[in-house]
């Protein structure tokens, strides 16, 4: 098991019509499911994932997994259980070992446009 494992977060969602968007992403009123992927290295295949949303220094929710044989975990955010519509918030992810320590994290912040 590796001690440090370099984490990357990358995640995407649907805007208006259901066009795709990279987040984080400017102008953006999130309606849809967020899709993030949570990636370590194959070395770290097995290992707890999880990814933390938070609204300000609020926590919201959180989704746990496993990394794959490829290191690599996806999982979905779902609105109102994850994050709230207009209303920005970050997304932190982790890589934890079997004793729950942390190996390694990533995070992104979303604001949101809502102008009405």
């Amino acid at each position: 098991m590796p001690s440090k494992v370099k984490v990357s977060l990358k995640c995407t969602t649907k805007y208006g019509d259901g066009k795709p968007a990279t987040l984080p992403a400017k102008k953006i009123r999130i309606e849809h499911p967020i899709t993030c992927v949570v990636g370590g290295s194959a070395a770290a295949a097995g290992l707890k994932a999880v990814a933390r949303t938070t609204e300000g220094k609020t926590p919201k929710g959180a989704a746990n997994g496993v990394l794959g044989s490829d290191g690599n975990w996806t999982t979905t955010l779902e609105v109102d259980k994850h994050f709230t519509s207009c209303v920005n918030f970050a997304i932190a992810a982790q890589v934890q070992g079997p004793d729950g320590k942390v190996l390694g994290q990533a995070s992104l912040k979303v604001s949101q446009y809502c102008p009405d």
